[in-house]
């Protein structure tokens, strides 16, 4: 009976020893696995993450943790849900008065922010698809100009081609076509990455673009399209529909309260125009 009292004991002590050992081991183990994984993503989108330099959006960082003691040896692996923001992809970045400051620098005081018709007064996107952001933005004359005036303009002046048509089909416009605009429509003024760090910077003038375009009837907002192509589309005659264009960048929407109207669309030397039905 003593000889069994005696045996007890002994493996109780020995049961409290390793249990304490055990415990002080696991207290000083570092960390050793699984640490700094990091996982962002921005749904939605149709290209890597290239943030611009402003604006916000929300990503996840997820790490995960584990204990597993094997030999002695205890491996970490942490597991945690942190929110972060970083630069949203399509987030405008400028506020109103940067787009007239642009607008009246960029154009040397040609051009006055404003559309009768479309909201809003503009947009940024990455419409060449450099991964920098461009602006958009609906412009009138500020001034009166000669009509008789046939010098180059300090920018590209450009009226928007079919998905189809030649450049050679592109009109030549001069100074003095300013003073002609189609019907009340405003003119469509686009800077490739204006400034890029640098705030209100003018791009130079092959960057820098004014479209002559008559928009459709009852267009009266100004959207993005983030899409690799656009949905098919028609102009309600079979011989001249065309498929829709693959995208460089972003496309620009001019939409009736319906949903209808025209893309305009970077084709890596000019804006084409492409219908939305």
């Amino acid at each position: 009976m003593a000889r069994n009292l005696t045996i007890i004991i002994i493996v109780l002590g020995f049961l409290i020893l390793t249990g304490a050992g055990f415990s002080s081991a696991q207290s000083k183990d570092k960390e050793s696995l699984g640490e700094g994984i990091i996982v962002a993503y921005q749904k939605g989108t149709r290209l890597p993450v290239g943030p611009y330099a402003g604006g916000t959006a929300s990503f996840e960082v997820l790490r995960s943790s584990n204990l597993l003691n094997s030999e002695g040896h205890t491996f970490v692996y942490r597991k945690e849900r942190i929110r972060r923001q970083f630069p949203a992809k399509h987030a405008n970045i400028l506020s109103s008065k940067d787009v007239e400051s642009l607008v009246q620098s960029c154009f040397d005081g040609l051009f006055r922010v404003g559309s009768s018709s479309l909201s809003p007064e503009f947009v940024e996107g990455d419409f060449d698809g450099d991964g920098i952001p461009d602006v958009f933005v609906p412009v009138k004359l500020a001034r009166v100009v000669n009509r008789n005036d046939k010098s180059e303009p300090p920018f590209t002046f450009r009226s928007v081609l079919d998905p189809a048509s030649s450049s050679r089909h592109e009109l030549k416009l001069k100074m003095g076509d300013l003073s002609v605009p189609v019907v009340e429509d405003p003119f469509f003024a686009i800077l490739h990455r204006p400034g890029g760090s640098i705030p209100n910077r003018c791009t130079v003038r092959t960057q820098k673009f004014v479209l002559l375009f008559a928009m459709d009837k009852g267009s009266s907002k100004i959207e993005l399209f983030h899409g690799k192509r656009l949905r098919p589309g028609t102009i309600y005659d079979p011989k001249e529909d065309q498929p829709p264009p693959r995208l460089r960048g972003d496309a620009i929407l001019l939409l009736d309260d319906k949903g209808r109207g025209t893309a305009l669309y970077w084709d890596g030397s000019r804006y084409r125009w492409y219908p939305v039905n």
